[in-house]
């Protein structure tokens, strides 16, 4: 998960995480709101986006 917080900061600089002790979590958080982000995401990644 290191990885991915590492690329959240990286491409979000308002992402802030603390290092967990293990497990598959991301303990974070951005200072805008991760609807909009999710909404940004789907529009210009659609690749990214599982049709159901």
């Amino acid at each position: 998960m290191q990885y991915m917080a590492k690329y959240f900061k990286k491409y979000i600089a308002s992402f802030d995480s603390k290092k967990p002790k293990g497990g598959m979590f991301i303990y974070g958080s951005f200072k805008i709101d991760s609807m909009v982000l999710a909404k940004e995401a789907r529009f210009n990644f659609p690749m990214l986006v599982i049709k159901r």
